[in-house]
């Protein structure tokens, strides 16, 4: 997840400004880089966390802990950085909620007021710690522009900035014509309303069959909803007529598209597909870490911290190449009890990582632990994982706290037969 944080003690906010010597330079990938076009809309979710300076250094002085969630005293987290309202009417209003958690494990949080010109936050009631809650959000556009601004939101927990952008059309303006967009498969002709696909699948979207008496101008395309621990963005290609979309882990995604032709006319209606993305079918167990660093001003970039995942098989020993899979051992052979590969690695940012266990036969049990290998100057990371067997999901350990690097989280204990998971003995320790 792509985050910006406003720590209120000056110095934590310097701590995102270079990348540690012990990053893991030969493990290597691309970017995640967003690309917008056409002032399209930014897909990235994205998050601002706002505490204090005491929260902050006594999160990083915790060495040792096991299953803490959250930070003691006021802490907010909105999870959007950048909100699009896409075009609205002159004398007309829309209103989006924006996502807010409470990260706090004590403290009550408020929001009291936030505006910015034709933007409005209204007053939400109090959040109670380690709770989410929406905030509206309302874009009110007085004249025909493109609007641009930064919201100031002020909480119990301190004052954040959150972007916001939409499109003011005068109705005077618009062709009584409107275009009817469409979103097809390339190639096709018919519009397509739902899809199913695998993680790490790419999909390949196109905007080519829209129905206008005038040219299309601009292309809208908004990922309106995606799992949580997704950090899959749209990548727009073609002046926005096009896009792909690789979804990084199962569940849901969304997508909404806004078309603006010459003739200053918007679409009566959005379009919009629905895409249910599942695990890989060639994989007996599947376990996916994701991150998520509250310091990290861009978790897209290739500047980042470096969480790894290892799966240990019975004969083996956490970090020693052997039985233990992770980066420096990518692929375990098992002979008749199939093959456990890494077959997705981040080094740089909020993952995934992935570990596959293809045709297992022997009913034993794996352990599952996660290394924080590198935080780059950028502190605490919250991690996330899940467990799917056969395509179920059979485990979810969401936004467990490690305080720095060299903590090990020793999460569970699987059977890739069954997919039956022991987190009894679930512990933070320093080192393996």
């Amino acid at each position: 997840m792509k985050q910006i944080t406003l720590l209120l003690a000056a110095a934590m906010l310097l701590i995102a400004c270079g990348e540690s010597p012990n990053k893991k330079l030969d493990k290597s990938g691309p970017a995640n880089n967003d690309n917008n076009v056409n002032n399209a809309v930014d897909n990235n979710a994205n998050n601002v966390v706002v505490n204090n300076a005491n929260n902050a250094n006594n999160a990083n002085n915790l060495n040792n802990v096991n299953n803490v969630e959250g930070v003691s005293g006021p802490c907010v987290t909105v999870l959007e950085e950048t909100v699009s309202f896409g075009i609205v009417l002159v004398g007309e209003e829309l209103t989006i909620p924006v996502g807010v958690q409470n990260c706090s494990n004590d403290t009550p949080l408020q929001i009291m007021v936030g505006s910015a010109g034709e933007f409005v936050a209204e007053p939400m009631s109090e959040i109670a710690p380690m709770s989410r809650d929406d905030l509206p959000v309302t874009f009110r556009p007085t004249s025909e522009n493109e609007f641009d601004r930064d919201l100031t939101l002020t909480t119990s927990a301190g004052t954040i900035m959150l972007n916001v952008k939409g499109v003011g059309l005068d109705r005077g303006n618009i062709d009584a014509t409107c275009p009817n967009p469409r979103i097809s498969l390339p190639g096709a002709t018919d519009a397509q309303l739902n899809l199913e696909g695998e993680v790490n699948s790419t999909i390949a979207l196109t905007a080519e069959n829209t129905v206008s008496e005038y040219e299309i101008t601009n292309y809208f395309w908004t990922l309106v909803a995606k799992p949580s621990t997704s950090s899959a963005a749209i990548l727009e290609i073609d002046g926005g007529r096009d896009i792909t979309l690789t979804p990084d882990v199962a569940g849901n995604y969304i997508i909404e598209l806004m078309v603006l032709d010459s003739g200053r006319a918007t679409d009566c209606d959005t379009a919009r597909i629905d895409i249910e993305i599942s695990p890989s079918n060639t994989a007996n167990l599947r376990i996916e870490l994701t991150w998520d660093t509250p310091a990290d001003t861009d978790q897209t970039d290739d500047i980042g911290t470096d969480l790894d995942i290892h799966y240990l098989h019975p004969s083996g020993t956490f970090n020693v190449e052997g039985y233990d899979v992770f980066w420096r051992k990518v692929k375990l052979e098992l002979g008749g009890d199939g093959v456990a590969e890494l077959v997705l690695d981040d080094v740089n940012g909020a993952g995934p990582e992935v570990i596959e266990h293809r045709g297992a036969t022997t009913s034993q049990n794996y352990n599952v632990g996660v290394y924080y290998y590198a935080d780059n100057g950028m502190g605490a990371s919250y991690a996330t994982l899940r467990i799917f067997h056969n395509g179920v999901l059979m485990h979810e350990y969401r936004d467990q706290y490690l305080a720095n690097q060299g903590l090990f989280w020793k999460n569970t204990m699987v059977d890739p037969t069954t997919g039956l998971v022991d987190t009894t003995a679930s512990t933070v320790q320093t080192g393996f």
